[in-house]
């Protein structure tokens, strides 16, 4: 009899809390909250009620009211489980199934939160719970301003960027010879027109007419590491590998270290980042590419590829399309390499330095190679020659290697049908790129890359 009275009293409570506390006609406009729903007479000997006030406090210069803030209810089935929360001068009731409950308030944002009586416990079946919610805004830290800049000289001012007084006027840059403009980066006179550089070392430079579009010196000439996957700051072309688990290469005094990791590092060149490759006819296989590497004990072999960048080669018209072509530098003998990718290669061919020449740890030799599309013949052809630094200059290792030769051609290529390919030019292939590999358990440095491009032959 006496939980049936207090039943009546609640569900008469709820029905005068819907209303303010004030006067009814002047809070008529006042939105009217949503009330926990009461369950049936045959329910309510199984619940318990939790009646809820929420105060928010702006005295830090926050806007926000009651309403704008929901109330989610946890543990013991409530209903509702989650409702907005009604204004301050309101009370809600929520019925509770028996057991644990709590109380969040997951968008207090910029507010902070205190929870008062009996916001969370156990309630019993017929037990009247009460709880308090407060919510008080957060003061706004406002940053002190900055320190005024300093004064400079008459006919100077301050530079916010490099923070250092500055002249009003730029200095003009000084006058170049003719044919010669100022480049603002290396801050030098330097030709109008790209030259090829001259030969590195005495004899005849192994390939006339080639077109250098790419030079690594610049983008080597400060010490950093390249970290994997990571473009150089200042080069859109050198990009570092993670191959066999190397994370980093080095760059120091000009080198940059293709560390093995036990397994092999590889650097890629990705020239066709540049706008010049990637619009020229004779991309793609039709690249020369000179440079400086010198062996470090462990390394058995520098290898250098034009490949594609991709784990099984990639589709073309519906076929499997070759990943690349490239040598490897040994100490003893020089290999060549057709391949989709290295993990699919076919039977490679070596052949021995000729005069029983062979490369030494820490000695810089100096490389030369070509691989230049045949379309009449639909072969690619590897060229590559050393300049040992013995003083006789360049010596050709590899003559007219060519692909389908008896021996070597790509594993994977059971019918050869996709040499036909090579006649489809840039459009098909310009998405490959040279990159370096250090085969071994050390690391071997290079440097001085230069990357160009050739004719086809046909």
């Amino acid at each position: 009899m006496i939980f049936s009275l207090l039943l009546l009293f609640l569900s008469f409570f709820i029905i005068i809390t819907s209303f303010p506390l004030t006067s009814f006609a002047q809070e008529s406009d006042v939105q009217v909250p949503t009330i926990a729903q009461i369950p049936s007479v045959e329910e309510q000997s199984q619940f318990g009620f939790l009646i809820i006030t929420t105060n928010v406090i702006n005295d830090n210069g926050g806007t926000k009211q009651a309403p704008d803030f929901r109330i989610n209810m946890l543990g013991s089935q409530s209903f509702p489980p989650s409702f907005q929360a009604a204004s301050s001068n309101l009370m809600q009731i929520i019925s509770l199934q028996e057991g644990q409950y709590s109380i969040s308030v997951p968008n207090a944002q910029g507010y902070k939160l205190f929870f008062g009586n009996q916001c969370q416990g156990e309630v019993k079946a017929g037990e009247v719970k009460t709880c308090l919610i407060t919510l008080d805004d957060l003061p706004t830290t406002i940053p002190p301003p900055p320190p005024p800049p300093p004064q400079c000289p008459a006919g100077q001012h301050f530079d916010q960027t490099t923070q250092q007084c500055v002249p009003d006027t730029p200095i003009p840059p000084p006058q170049c010879p003719a044919g010669q403009h100022f480049d603002q980066t290396t801050q030098q006179c330097v030709p109008d027109t790209p030259i090829p550089p001259p030969p590195p070392t005495g004899g005849v430079y192994p390939v006339p007419n080639v077109i250098w579009l790419y030079d690594s010196q610049p983008s080597l000439s400060k010490d950093m590491v390249l970290k994997s996957g990571q473009t150089h700051p200042t080069d859109r072309v050198i990009l570092s590998s993670s191959a066999s688990g190397v994370s980093s290469h080095p760059i120091k005094n000009g080198w940059l270290e293709v560390q093995s990791g036990g397994g092999n590092g590889r650097v890629y060149w990705n020239y066709h980042e540049v706008p010049q490759f990637s619009q020229l006819p004779t991309a793609g296989f039709n690249t020369a590419m000179t440079g400086t590497f010198m062996f470090k004990p462990g390394i058995d072999n520098l290898s250098i590829k034009d490949g594609n960048h991709g784990t099984n080669g990639w589709s073309f018209d519906g076929e499997l399309v070759f990943g690349g072509f490239g040598l490897a530098f040994h100490r003893t003998n020089v290999e060549s390499k057709a391949e989709y990718w290295h993990n699919n290669q076919g039977s490679g061919m070596t052949v021995s330095y000729p005069n029983g020449l062979q490369l030494v740890d820490n000695k810089e030799y100096k490389f030369f190679l070509t691989l230049v599309t045949d379309r009449l013949k639909q072969e690619v052809v590897l060229n590559a020659w050393l300049d040992f630094a013995d003083g006789k200059g360049w010596v050709q290792v590899m003559k007219d290697r060519k692909w389908g030769q008896s021996g070597w051609s790509p594993g994977s290529v059971p019918n050869g049908n996709d040499k036909a390919e090579i006649e489809k030019g840039p459009s098909f292939i310009k998405k490959h790129h040279i990159w370096t590999r250090a085969n071994g358990d050390s690391f071997l440095p290079v440097k001085d890359i230069k990357i160009g491009t050739l004719d086809f032959l046909s």
